[in-house]
């Protein structure tokens, strides 16, 4: 995940987190699913997907580049 609470959770705790970007043409999301086996040990399983808006790839290149 690109964002953590930095805080492992109790024995027997779980947890879900979400989350979207957005920059220039590029779209995202992701998604973690969390448990804590034993206390201060977390376990995540995560995913996460990005693409670029077809309508939007012209400006995208164009800029990368005048840079």
């Amino acid at each position: 995940m690109a964002v953590d609470d930095a805080g492992a959770l109790e024995r027997g705790g779980a947890k879900l987190e979400f989350g979207w970007s957005r920059d220039e043409a590029v779209r995202g999301y992701e998604g973690a699913a969390g448990f804590g086996p034993i206390d201060t040990v977390e376990v995540e399983l995560g995913f996460g997907r990005a693409y670029v808006l077809l309508s939007e790839q012209p400006a995208l290149e164009a800029s990368r580049v005048s840079h």
